[in-house]
């Protein structure tokens, strides 16, 4: 059964005389059977139904996904059953996993019952329909359903022939367990506040830093040489590891475009109404997302010219390194869902904070005077504190809104452990990609820029800053998360204190792409 726990099967209206135990034997031949299946039964003639008995049916129908406490319900309805199990589960709507109908009508069915409702659910729907259906049309209205689908049918095949419940029992397995519950619903909801969010943490475009503030202007030839000769009178004093370190940074910034793919395409951003269209949207997040754009843009844009004017780098294989990783991808463990991809951000984005606050410390260690290059890493920096500020507001909201799902997500995310941005980072599509990577990240831990200890102070700030331990939840699955949390940070710490901050130790690997100080 796989995730599934528990299913109600409400039949349609019918004549015939089939009991609730010859129902249960046809659901036996695709392994449901036990308490994990209710049948709802029903024999009368469509056309007679009367009212009250319509909804008597439907607090029967409540009653059952009621008694099944903590335990998340699929709800599986043929013809009328579907509408039945409609009706009820809005009125325990949190108890409900998903709602799979059969042949059920709807706005464009070819009758219609005149007693229930046809609004979108608030939970998750599949609407399957017959290619022999003659009693309903597929159904194609997108406000009804958040999937639908066919199956070689007629109506009444749908819960006589045990071909047909096989095939149907197939999609709806692959719909619960690849359906991201929840997701739009709350991302809908907290839309406004998403907004509120980005106003407040992110800088209106007219007061934002550019690169060229920074940079060598080359309006005035006599100054922008001046200050190439300075940049690289400085970079000459920055070790070989500082600066493959500084490249490293660089790249991970100059990962934006997979970046904005992987938000752009998530599940449940509100869209467009009439197309669909996420990046025509009119709502916070979507804005927020263009807003962040714009800002993380500037960081890898003003690196590339450090490095490009330092003397220290040799440009080509550095932008062959940098085409590499943009073209392995990135692969962080997500999947395109945005309660993990928004903890994936939070984690993220201090991760990075703190690898350009280390880094610079490092540098300004080693350069005489008054570094620019350290003021740069210091503004990269804040930068990222702001925008983990956002992604932590935006974990907050969606804790409130769902938090058994979310504390799932995070428990999921740390079960896989946060890989870093450029985790693929090869210096030849000859080798395997994260060879490069892994000495980098070697030398990263052994001069303390960015640490197994760095890693468990992160985890450590956001399992307290989402209150993780006291949090209140509804479900087991969401208790079992938690624990689980709670514990995995507890062995992330054991595992950091065996691998102490190194500041400044020299690490074995030679880039190639660095210019040795040694040959200045």
């Amino acid at each position: 059964m796989s995730s599934i726990e528990r299913v109600i099967f409400c039949v349609g209206a019918s004549s015939d005389n089939q009991t609730a135990d010859e129902w249960r034997k046809q659901f036996e031949t695709v392994g449901i059977r036990g308490d994990a299946l209710l049948v709802l039964d029903q024999h009368y003639p469509l056309m007679d139904i009367p009212p009250e008995t319509l909804d008597a049916l439907i607090a029967q129908a409540r009653a059952f996904i009621d008694a099944g406490g903590d335990k998340q319900t699929v709800l599986l309805g043929h013809s009328l059953g579907g509408l039945i199990l409609l009706k009820a589960g809005r009125a325990v709507s949190s108890k409900v996993e998903a709602l799979i109908t059969m042949g059920s009508p709807h706005r464009q069915a070819t009758y219609d019952t005149g007693a229930l409702p046809f609004e979108r659910p608030p939970f998750r729907m599949l609407a399957l329909g017959g290619d022999q259906d003659q009693t309903t049309r597929r159904i194609s209205t997108p406000d009804f359903a958040d999937e639908t689908a066919e199956v070689a049918s007629d109506h009444m095949g749908f819960v006589e022939k045990p071909d047909v419940i096989k095939a149907v029992w197939a999609k709806v397995e692959q719909f619960v367990n690849g359906v991201l519950l929840g997701r739009k619903e709350t991302l809908t909801k907290i839309a406004a506040e998403l907004d509120d969010v980005r106003s407040e943490v992110l800088k209106p475009f007219d007061e934002i830093w550019q690169p060229s503030q920074f940079t060598p202007d080359f309006t005035n030839l006599e100054q922008a040489f001046a200050d190439v000769a300075a940049l690289q009178a400085e970079c000459a004093q920055i070790s070989d590891d500082a600066i493959a370190l500084l490249v490293g940074n660089t790249l991970t910034e100059d990962g934006l475009p997979l970046f904005m793919s992987r938000l752009y395409t998530m599940y449940g951003i509100p869209t467009e109404h009439q197309t669909g269209d996420v990046y025509g949207a009119d709502n916070g997040l979507v804005r927020f997302f263009h807003q962040w754009t714009a800002e993380e843009d500037r960081h890898g844009r003003l690196l590339d010219t450090v490095i490009e004017y330092s003397a220290r780098v040799i440009k080509e294989k550095y932008e062959r390194l940098r085409s590499n990783f943009l073209y392995d991808g990135m692969d962080i463990q997500t999947g395109n869902d945005p309660y993990k991809i928004f903890f994936y951000t939070s984690f993220q984005e201090l991760a990075t904070q703190v690898s350009h606050t280390n880094l610079a410390k490092l540098i300004n260690r080693q350069v005489e005077g008054k570094s620019q290059v350290v003021k740069l890493c210091g503004m990269i920096a804040a930068d990222e504190g702001r925008h983990a500020e956002a992604y932590m507001r935006f974990i907050e909201l969606i804790f409130r809104e769902d938090p058994d799902r979310m504390m799932i997500a995070m428990a999921d995310m740390m079960k896989t452990g946060i890989l870093m941005p450029a985790h693929n980072m090869r210096e030849s599509l000859k080798q395997e990609p994260g060879t490069t990577y892994k000495n980098f990240e070697a030398l990263a831990q052994s001069m303390g820029m960015y640490t197994q200890a760095d890693y468990a102070d992160i985890s450590a700030k956001l399992i307290e800053r989402w209150d993780i331990e006291h949090r209140a939840l509804q479900t087991q699955a969401g208790e079992a998360a938690r624990a689980y949390i709670l514990k995995r940070q507890g062995t992330i710490q054991k595992i950091a204190e065996r691998k102490p901050r190194n500041m400044d130790k020299e690490a074995s690997y030679e880039f190639d792409w660095v210019i040795a100080q040694q040959s200045l």
